[in-house]
């Protein structure tokens, strides 16, 4: 059928069916295709070709079936091919044609160009430049089509034999006007009115003035444009300049305009109105046209000018390279390539690799995609330091100034560095196969001292986390056959640093995980095995890389994630909390002084006291880390900066400051017994201190005596509130006496070390031997501390028994037994004796001492095993204000070991037996906890 439709069609796009117009009778026939023929349209797949007639040979046929346009609307003299997909209208001008009716009526739909009817339709021949109008259905109403249209004779019509379609070709002769419609069946027929050609013996002056302008534009629109080149030179050769009409609708005729523009010029009937359409719609033509070339030049200047640079640089690479200034892009690389590796000591391997690469990379194309993939290879190959070391420093006492400098404490990691340097200097080589890995809980500067390290050994640095690493190609790389390969983050790490022994931190890896892509911590293990990474092989380079002379560091807050045969290549040093006298000496040598910098402050400007950094840290900062308190600190200077420049901005109108005066008392009363009462130290001196709207006011009022009070604004204890808001701590402890049934404990976590209370009571009386007595244990317990709490249960019956025979509470109680903070999941053996003392409490009624913490994991005899994380809980039982503490026997060289400066003030017993706990937690030295006033050690 298509082809057959494309036979049929041909007569479309023969090149000879064109724009014609009537004046020349050279042109008054159609003139169709050689083979096309005659034939009865009425027969399947015929065409009938009817001979023009000249205008005055027109009949004025009263009535005509209403053909709607949706394209255009068409003009005298115009041709106007279509495709009818509507059934009823096809058959109908089928038979108007075979009837020997060759005229309808063709009107412009009223919404022409708004609404979709069919649109154009691209002929199956594919030539773009010839369209047809589609009618998909006829005229069902006169409110569809406009009152003015163009009586059009059938000039051919072809019916398609496998459907019920036809193509017609129209051509309009004369306007018409719709009177009234007549039927609508089988289509829509509607009486007319001939509109008659006005006929001018003499034009007047007007009338030439038009048409003297039309022509003159017309001529413009040649000089712009050649899309309708062919067409306005077929115009200015066949049309009578004697007649203004059709000068008039041919002009409108060949602009681009609207379907609404141009029905009004078919509707304009008075000569001069149509002639001022048209000249309307050609101007806008004319404009169109320069825009158009102006644009085509832009793109010609730009092209021609690209044009002219490219042959000028491929003209002076010829010049070049006779004269042997320059070589092609090909042998420039390869130049390049040699020359990366001239001066470096490339093993035997790697060096074959690259020379096969290079013998490789000239016999390929530069277009290729092989070239792409073999110079980049070559690019990691070549930009590696083989052999390129940095020259180390082992100078003691420069690392111990850097070490102090950045960092304050950290004395165990301190000293494991300065003797990882002294055996450097006496070996004259630093040590292979120490892996450290530090680990502490958050913000106690695990991953900056990594930067002072290299520092004190003059080493580049490299950092990168694991953390949630799950393939293992970040660590191995890419192999080559992927797109985008890369090699992994330790060849990255060496083409970044330039350097074959920098320091590699790697971050949290007790957080590194594993998934379908493998897992990381296996690929680890060639790495920080100092047998295995001298000779590692990344997937991407495949050649051996040294890395046994980068000194791995490696960070993590808890060692129980980190998988067994990883663990086994490291040696750990342990970073615990830091206690108040640290944190109050780092929070003036490192962190203030920091955030003061940060803020653009000086001296003259702030002043913070140290009683003020000890209410910060107590009452706002009590974790392990530092992190917390820089943020605080850092919240001050802020604060700081923006009242200095308000101050300064207020100065220069000082007319605003004197309305504030009277509110800044109040608002500082209310301020400072508010703190006084957070605060609540007793024996402690009350300071009158200014509060932050004191400061402000300060900065733009007061007398000349009080100089240095207007420059420097003053942050104490009473007006800390005002720079970082209500404390998050009010009390130091969560008993202020410690009622029956209730212990304080000692845990150990990723955040550093915590008390922990555990608290007993009665929840249910029953009769002696009655089954309904237990314990119930409540707060988030894991798997372990819940058979720690039965294990107490037990242990805790046998004492009372062995203690206090008489006495059957156990038998004749149920008890629950309760963690405070219930949201939080806790877990471990160490609070096995806490739980016994608190069942003990509640079945003796009897308190234990006010300032007592214990720890330690118990057995069912009553033997106290060793826990760990001492130092964390040392430093949490300073935090809570406890003086007395009871650890387990097996732990007393760590306690030890721990500075002077943690220990001082505590009073420490180590046991072996719960019988020893009993003794010092109800012993004849208790403290009756409502006699005992508290008095806050040094901490």
């Amino acid at each position: 059928m298509a082809s057959e439709r494309k036979s049929n069609n041909l007569w479309w796009n023969t090149g000879q069916t064109r724009l014609m117009m009537w004046g020349s009778s050279e042109h008054q026939l159609f003139q169709g295709p050689s083979e096309g023929g005659g034939g009865d349209a009425s027969n399947d797949g015929g065409s009938a070709i009817h001979q023009l007639v000249k205008p005055g040979d027109i009949p004025k046929i009263p009535h005509v079936a209403a053909v709607p346009l949706s394209r255009r609307p068409l003009f005298p003299g115009i041709y106007y091919p279509m495709a009818i997909h509507d059934p009823e209208l096809s058959r109908h001008l089928l038979k108007l044609n075979s009837q020997g009716i060759h005229y309808v009526g063709a009107f412009l739909r009223t919404d022409a160009g708004k609404v979709n009817h069919g649109g154009a339709e691209k002929e199956e021949n594919g030539d773009s430049s010839t369209y047809l109008d589609v009618v998909r259905h006829g005229v069902r109403s006169l409110g569809e089509i406009e009152e003015f249209g163009m009586l059009a004779q059938i000039n051919r019509i072809i019916k398609n034999p496998n459907d019920h379609t036809v193509q017609v070709l129209l051509l309009g002769h004369r306007r018409i006007k719709i009177e009234e419609l007549t039927s609508l069946d089988p289509v829509a027929s509607v009486k007319i009115e001939h509109i008659k050609e006005p006929k001018l013996k003499e034009p007047s002056d007007i009338i030439k003035a038009y048409s003297n302008e039309l022509m003159s534009t017309i001529k413009e629109i040649l000089k712009y444009s050649s899309v309708f080149k062919e067409q306005l030179q077929l115009f200015l050769s066949t049309v009578d300049l004697g007649d203004p009409g059709r000068l008039a609708d041919v002009s409108a005729a060949l602009t681009s305009a609207q379907p609404s523009e141009l029905q009004k010029v078919v509707s304009a009937v008075d000569l001069e109105e149509r002639m001022s359409l048209a000249l309307v719609l050609l101007k806008k033509e004319l404009e169109l046209s320069k825009l158009q070339q102006e644009i085509s030049q832009k793109v010609e200047e730009k092209v021609s000018e690209n044009h002219r640079r490219f042959l000028l640089q491929e003209q002076l690479k010829n010049i070049k390279r006779e004269l042997g200034l320059e070589k092609d892009d090909k042998e420039a690389l390869i130049t390049q390539f040699r020359d990366a590796i001239s001066e470096k000591n490339v093993p035997e391997g790697a060096q074959k690799t690259i020379d096969d690469e290079l013998s490789r990379l000239s016999s390929l194309e530069a277009a290729s995609s092989e070239f792409n993939v073999t110079r980049n290879y070559l690019e990691w190959l070549t930009c590696l330091p083989w052999g390129v070391y940095s020259e180390e420093n082992f100078e003691i006492a420069r690392a111990q100034e850097i070490l102090d400098r950045d960092h304050y404490g950290l004395e165990d990691v301190k000293n494991r560095i300065l003797e990882f340097i002294a055996v450097g200097k006496l070996l004259g080589a630093v040590p292979q196969g120490k892996i450290v890995c530090l680990v502490g809980p958050p913000g106690v500067g695990k991953t900056s001292i990594g930067k002072s390290i290299a520092d004190a050994l003059s080493r580049e640095f490299f950092r990168f986390s694991v953390g949630g690493l799950f393939d293992v190609a970040e660590i191995k790389g890419h192999r080559r056959t992927y797109v985008g390969a890369m090699p992994g983050k330790l060849i990255q790490c060496l083409k970044k640093t330039q350097t074959s022994n920098p320091v590699v931190m790697i971050d949290e890896i007790d957080k590194i995980g594993s998934g379908h892509r493998g897992d990381p911590s296996s690929a680890l293990l060639e790495v920080l095995d100092p047998s295995q990474n001298g000779s590692f092989m990344d997937h991407y380079l495949d050649v051996p890389v040294d890395l046994s002379r980068v000194l791995f560091l490696c960070t993590a807050n808890v060692t129980d994630t980190i998988p067994g045969p990883l663990a086994d290549r490291m040696e750990f040093i342990r970073l615990s909390g830091y206690i108040m006298q640290e944190k109050l000496e780092i929070a003036k040598s490192y962190l203030a002084p920091t955030a003061m910098k940060e803020s653009g402050l000086t001296a003259k400007d702030i002043s913070i006291a140290d009683n003020t950094f000890e209410s910060l840290i107590r009452w706002y900062c009590r974790e392990a880390g530092v992190r917390s308190l820089q943020k605080h600190i850092q919240m001050i200077f802020r604060k700081a900066a923006l009242q200095l420049v308000r101050a300064q901005e207020t100065k220069k109108s000082p007319s605003s400051s004197s309305s504030s005066s009277s509110s800044s008392s109040s608002s500082s009363s209310s301020s400072s017994s508010d703190k006084s009462q957070a605060m609540g130290e007793e024996g402690k001196e009350t300071v009158r201190s200014r509060s932050l709207k004191e400061n402000f006011l300060d900065f733009i009022t007061g007398n000349d005596s009080e100089k240095e009070t207007k420059t420097t604004i003053q942050v104490s204890e009473e007006n800390l509130r005002d720079y970082v808001g209500k404390p998050l701590f009010t009390s130091d402890k969560l008993y202020e006496h410690t009622p029956v049934g209730v212990v304080m404990g000692l845990a150990f976590n990723q955040l550093g070390g915590a008390t922990l209370y555990i608290e007993a009571t009665v929840r249910d009386t029953c009769e002696e031997d009655s089954g309904r007595a237990g314990l119930q244990s409540t707060g988030q317990l894991g798997e372990v501390m819940k058979e720690s709490s039965l294990i107490a249960y037990t242990v805790a019956k046998r004492c009372l028994r062995e203690r206090f025979p008489e006495n059957p509470f156990f038998s004749r109680n149920a008890i629950h037994m309760h963690v405070p903070e219930g949201a939080t999941p806790k877990d471990g053996p160490s609070a096995g004796i806490t739980m016994v003392t608190a069942l003990l409490s509640l079945a003796t009624k009897q308190q234990v001492r006010k300032d007592l913490t214990m720890t330690g994991e118990i057995t069912l005899t009553g033997k106290v095993l060793p826990i760990g994380g001492v130092k964390e809980k040392t430093i949490a039982a300073r935090r809570e204000l406890a003086k007395t503490l009871i650890f387990p026997k097996a732990n007393e060289k760590d306690f030890e070991e721990l500075p002077d400066i943690i220990k001082e003030g505590l009073t420490t017993h180590f046991v072996d037996h719960y019988s020893e706990v009993y003794d010092i937690a109800f012993g004849a030295d208790t403290i009756d906890n409502k006699n005992s006033s508290a008095q806050n050690p040094n901490v």
